[in-house]
Protein backbone atom coordinates (compact mmCIF):
# COMPACT_ATOMS: atom_id res chain seq x y z
CA UNK A 1 0.00 0.00 0.00
CA UNK A 2 2.83 2.41 0.76
CA UNK A 3 4.30 1.75 -2.67
CA UNK A 4 0.80 2.14 -4.07
CA UNK A 5 0.82 5.83 -3.16
CA UNK A 6 4.43 6.42 -4.22
CA UNK A 7 5.99 6.20 -0.75
CA UNK A 8 8.92 4.05 -1.86
CA UNK A 9 11.63 5.11 0.59
CA UNK A 10 12.69 2.25 2.87
CA UNK A 11 14.05 4.59 5.59
CA UNK A 12 10.60 6.23 5.68
CA UNK A 13 8.88 2.83 5.89
CA UNK A 14 10.90 2.11 9.02
CA UNK A 15 10.38 5.53 10.64
CA UNK A 16 7.90 6.65 13.28
CA UNK A 17 4.88 8.47 11.91
CA UNK A 18 5.51 11.53 14.12
CA UNK A 19 8.81 12.41 12.40
CA UNK A 20 7.52 12.18 8.82
CA UNK A 21 7.26 15.28 6.64
CA UNK A 22 3.87 16.67 5.62
CA UNK A 23 4.09 14.98 2.22
CA UNK A 24 5.13 11.64 3.74
CA UNK A 25 2.29 11.78 6.28
CA UNK A 26 -0.17 12.53 3.45
CA UNK A 27 0.97 9.45 1.57
CA UNK A 28 1.00 7.23 4.67
CA UNK A 29 -2.54 8.33 5.59
CA UNK A 30 -3.68 7.70 2.03
CA UNK A 31 -2.14 4.21 2.04
CA UNK A 32 -4.18 3.26 5.10
CA UNK A 33 -7.41 4.14 3.31
CA UNK A 34 -6.93 2.27 0.03
CA UNK A 35 -10.01 0.08 -0.06
CA UNK A 36 -13.36 -0.24 -1.80
CA UNK A 37 -15.88 2.57 -1.19
CA UNK A 38 -13.37 4.80 0.60
CA UNK A 39 -14.30 8.49 0.77
CA UNK A 40 -11.24 10.76 1.06
CA UNK A 41 -11.75 14.47 1.69
CA UNK A 42 -9.17 17.25 1.14
CA UNK A 43 -7.22 15.00 -1.21
CA UNK A 44 -3.76 16.54 -1.83
CA UNK A 45 -4.79 19.91 -0.36
CA UNK A 46 -1.89 20.24 2.09
CA UNK A 47 1.05 19.02 0.00
CA UNK A 48 3.41 20.32 -2.65
CA UNK A 49 1.88 20.01 -6.10
CA UNK A 50 4.62 17.67 -7.34
CA UNK A 51 3.84 15.32 -4.44
CA UNK A 52 0.14 15.57 -5.32
CA UNK A 53 0.77 14.64 -8.95
CA UNK A 54 3.11 11.75 -8.11
CA UNK A 55 0.72 10.34 -5.50
CA UNK A 56 -2.20 10.65 -7.92
CA UNK A 57 -0.29 8.81 -10.63
CA UNK A 58 0.66 6.01 -8.21
CA UNK A 59 -2.89 5.80 -6.81
CA UNK A 60 -4.39 5.32 -10.28
CA UNK A 61 -2.03 2.39 -10.95
CA UNK A 62 -2.86 0.84 -7.55
CA UNK A 63 -6.62 1.12 -8.11
CA UNK A 64 -6.34 -0.54 -11.53
CA UNK A 65 -3.99 -3.29 -10.36
CA UNK A 66 -6.07 -4.24 -7.30
CA UNK A 67 -9.49 -3.59 -8.86
CA UNK A 68 -10.51 -1.08 -6.18
CA UNK A 69 -14.12 0.04 -6.63
CA UNK A 70 -16.26 2.94 -5.48
CA UNK A 71 -13.48 5.24 -4.23
CA UNK A 72 -14.48 8.91 -4.03
CA UNK A 73 -11.96 11.76 -3.68
CA UNK A 74 -12.77 15.39 -2.91
CA UNK A 75 -10.23 18.10 -3.71
CA UNK A 76 -10.08 21.82 -4.36
CA UNK A 77 -7.25 21.33 -6.92
CA UNK A 78 -7.79 20.56 -10.60
CA UNK A 79 -4.10 20.07 -11.47
CA UNK A 80 -4.30 16.43 -10.33
CA UNK A 81 -7.08 15.43 -12.73
CA UNK A 82 -4.89 14.40 -15.66
CA UNK A 83 -2.55 12.49 -13.32
CA UNK A 84 -5.33 10.76 -11.38
CA UNK A 85 -7.47 10.05 -14.44
CA UNK A 86 -10.67 9.37 -12.45
CA UNK A 87 -13.45 7.45 -14.16
CA UNK A 88 -15.75 10.42 -13.52
CA UNK A 89 -15.32 13.85 -12.01
CA UNK A 90 -17.75 16.54 -10.93
CA UNK A 91 -16.77 20.20 -10.65
CA UNK A 92 -18.70 23.01 -8.99
CA UNK A 93 -17.55 25.39 -11.74
CA UNK A 94 -20.11 24.09 -14.24
CA UNK A 95 -22.07 21.66 -12.06
CA UNK A 96 -21.59 18.85 -14.58
CA UNK A 97 -20.35 15.26 -14.38
CA UNK A 98 -17.41 14.67 -16.76
CA UNK A 99 -15.93 11.49 -18.20
CA UNK A 100 -12.41 11.36 -16.74
CA UNK A 101 -11.43 8.49 -19.02
CA UNK A 102 -11.01 11.06 -21.80
CA UNK A 103 -8.19 12.79 -19.91
CA UNK A 104 -4.64 12.23 -21.13
CA UNK A 105 -1.78 12.07 -18.66
CA UNK A 106 0.96 14.66 -19.34
CA UNK A 107 4.18 13.37 -20.82
CA UNK A 108 7.02 12.71 -18.39
CA UNK A 109 10.16 13.64 -20.32
CA UNK A 110 13.28 12.23 -18.67
CA UNK A 111 16.81 13.38 -19.50
CA UNK A 112 20.07 11.93 -18.20
CA UNK A 113 23.41 13.77 -18.02
CA UNK A 114 26.89 12.68 -16.91
CA UNK A 115 27.73 14.53 -13.70
CA UNK A 116 30.34 14.94 -10.99
CA UNK A 117 30.36 12.79 -7.85
CA UNK A 118 29.66 15.89 -5.75
CA UNK A 119 26.03 15.84 -6.99
CA UNK A 120 25.51 12.79 -4.75
CA UNK A 121 25.21 15.18 -1.81
CA UNK A 122 21.68 16.05 -2.97
CA UNK A 123 20.57 12.41 -2.87
CA UNK A 124 22.59 10.45 -0.33
CA UNK A 125 20.22 10.77 2.62
CA UNK A 126 17.45 9.26 0.49
CA UNK A 127 19.30 6.06 -0.40
CA UNK A 128 17.69 3.06 1.28
CA UNK A 129 20.91 1.75 2.87
CA UNK A 130 24.20 3.58 2.48
CA UNK A 131 25.24 7.21 2.00
CA UNK A 132 28.68 6.15 0.75
CA UNK A 133 29.73 6.59 -2.89
CA UNK A 134 32.71 4.88 -4.51
CA UNK A 135 35.52 7.10 -5.76
CA UNK A 136 35.70 5.10 -9.00
CA UNK A 137 32.04 5.28 -9.99
CA UNK A 138 30.56 6.90 -13.10
CA UNK A 139 27.68 9.21 -12.13
CA UNK A 140 24.58 10.44 -13.95
CA UNK A 141 21.98 13.10 -13.10
CA UNK A 142 18.33 12.67 -14.13
CA UNK A 143 15.85 15.47 -14.77
CA UNK A 144 12.18 15.47 -15.75
CA UNK A 145 9.77 17.84 -17.41
CA UNK A 146 6.14 17.21 -16.50
CA UNK A 147 3.98 18.32 -19.38
CA UNK A 148 4.69 21.99 -20.06
CA UNK A 149 6.69 22.49 -16.87
CA UNK A 150 10.39 23.32 -16.80
CA UNK A 151 13.12 20.73 -16.36
CA UNK A 152 13.88 19.84 -12.72
CA UNK A 153 16.44 17.57 -11.05
CA UNK A 154 14.88 14.35 -9.73
CA UNK A 155 17.31 11.42 -9.73
CA UNK A 156 20.84 10.03 -9.57
CA UNK A 157 22.40 6.83 -10.95
CA UNK A 158 25.97 5.60 -10.61
CA UNK A 159 27.76 2.46 -11.78
CA UNK A 160 31.10 0.73 -11.29
CA UNK A 161 33.38 -1.50 -13.36
CA UNK A 162 33.59 -5.03 -12.00
CA UNK A 163 37.02 -6.19 -10.79
CA UNK A 164 38.95 -7.40 -13.85
CA UNK A 165 39.33 -10.89 -12.40
CA UNK A 166 35.56 -11.37 -12.18
CA UNK A 167 34.43 -10.62 -15.73
CA UNK A 168 35.83 -8.79 -18.73
CA UNK A 169 33.89 -5.60 -19.48
CA UNK A 170 31.50 -6.29 -16.62
CA UNK A 171 29.84 -3.35 -14.83
CA UNK A 172 27.36 -3.12 -11.98
CA UNK A 173 24.86 -0.60 -10.69
CA UNK A 174 26.14 1.24 -7.63
CA UNK A 175 23.46 3.73 -6.50
CA UNK A 176 20.03 4.75 -7.81
CA UNK A 177 17.91 7.35 -6.01
CA UNK A 178 14.82 9.40 -6.90
CA UNK A 179 13.92 12.38 -4.73
CA UNK A 180 10.86 11.65 -2.52
CA UNK A 181 8.57 14.25 -4.12
CA UNK A 182 8.80 12.44 -7.47
CA UNK A 183 8.48 8.84 -6.29
CA UNK A 184 5.45 7.00 -7.62
CA UNK A 185 5.77 8.04 -11.27
CA UNK A 186 7.96 5.10 -12.31
CA UNK A 187 11.04 7.28 -12.75
CA UNK A 188 13.45 5.09 -10.74
CA UNK A 189 13.21 1.96 -12.93
CA UNK A 190 13.34 4.11 -16.09
CA UNK A 191 16.57 5.90 -15.25
CA UNK A 192 18.14 2.67 -13.99
CA UNK A 193 17.19 0.92 -17.23
CA UNK A 194 18.43 3.83 -19.34
CA UNK A 195 21.93 3.75 -17.84
CA UNK A 196 21.94 -0.05 -18.13
CA UNK A 197 21.02 0.22 -21.80
CA UNK A 198 23.86 2.68 -22.40
CA UNK A 199 26.28 0.19 -20.87
CA UNK A 200 24.98 -2.71 -22.97
CA UNK A 201 25.00 -0.61 -26.15
CA UNK A 202 28.70 0.13 -25.55
CA UNK A 203 29.53 -3.59 -25.42
CA UNK A 204 29.53 -4.05 -21.65
CA UNK A 205 27.67 -6.55 -19.48
CA UNK A 206 25.67 -4.87 -16.74
CA UNK A 207 24.54 -6.27 -13.38
CA UNK A 208 22.64 -5.05 -10.36
CA UNK A 209 22.22 -6.38 -6.84
CA UNK A 210 19.64 -4.79 -4.55
CA UNK A 211 17.77 -5.42 -1.34
CA UNK A 212 15.00 -2.96 -2.21
CA UNK A 213 11.83 -5.07 -2.56
CA UNK A 214 10.15 -2.78 -5.09
CA UNK A 215 13.15 -2.63 -7.43
CA UNK A 216 13.71 -6.37 -7.14
CA UNK A 217 10.08 -7.22 -7.84
CA UNK A 218 10.08 -4.99 -10.92
CA UNK A 219 13.11 -6.77 -12.35
CA UNK A 220 11.67 -10.21 -11.62
CA UNK A 221 8.75 -9.50 -13.95
CA UNK A 222 8.78 -11.02 -17.45
CA UNK A 223 9.88 -8.60 -20.17
CA UNK A 224 11.42 -6.16 -17.68
CA UNK A 225 14.71 -6.25 -19.58
CA UNK A 226 16.47 -7.90 -16.63
CA UNK A 227 17.45 -11.57 -16.31
CA UNK A 228 17.84 -13.19 -12.87
CA UNK A 229 21.32 -14.48 -12.06
CA UNK A 230 22.03 -17.62 -10.06
CA UNK A 231 22.35 -15.40 -6.97
CA UNK A 232 18.86 -13.92 -7.29
CA UNK A 233 16.75 -14.19 -4.10
CA UNK A 234 19.76 -15.42 -2.13
CA UNK A 235 20.25 -14.37 1.49
CA UNK A 236 23.00 -12.01 2.53
CA UNK A 237 24.45 -11.98 6.06
CA UNK A 238 23.96 -8.82 8.09
CA UNK A 239 27.72 -8.30 8.41
CA UNK A 240 27.90 -7.83 4.60
CA UNK A 241 25.25 -5.09 4.53
CA UNK A 242 26.80 -1.63 4.61
CA UNK A 243 23.70 0.12 5.88
CA UNK A 244 25.43 2.80 7.98
CA UNK A 245 22.78 2.52 10.66
CA UNK A 246 19.75 2.66 8.38
CA UNK A 247 16.96 0.17 8.92
CA UNK A 248 16.97 -3.13 7.05
CA UNK A 249 14.49 -2.97 4.13
CA UNK A 250 13.08 -6.47 4.36
CA UNK A 251 13.74 -8.03 7.72
CA UNK A 252 15.53 -7.42 10.99
CA UNK A 253 17.02 -10.92 11.31
CA UNK A 254 20.58 -12.08 10.72
CA UNK A 255 20.08 -12.30 6.97
CA UNK A 256 18.05 -10.58 4.28
CA UNK A 257 17.00 -11.48 0.75
CA UNK A 258 18.85 -9.84 -2.12
CA UNK A 259 17.82 -9.58 -5.78
CA UNK A 260 20.47 -10.10 -8.44
CA UNK A 261 19.97 -9.49 -12.19
CA UNK A 262 21.80 -8.91 -15.44
CA UNK A 263 20.39 -6.34 -17.85
CA UNK A 264 19.73 -7.79 -21.30
CA UNK A 265 17.82 -4.87 -22.82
Amino acid sequence: RLAGVGLNSVPVWCSEYAILSTGEKFRADLARRLENNAVIDEFSSVVDRNVAKAASCALRRYVDKHNVRGMVLASCHEDILSWLQPDWYFTTVDGLLHDGRLLRRPEIAIRIYPCKRSVWGLFKKHHYLSEDLSNSCYSYLATVSLGEEKEVVVGFVSCLPQPSGNMKRGWREHRTVVLPDYQGMGIGPRISDAVAQMMVDSGRRYYSRTGHPRFGAYRDRPNSGWRPTVQNLSTRPKNQIRSKGKADPNGMGDQRVCFSHEYVG
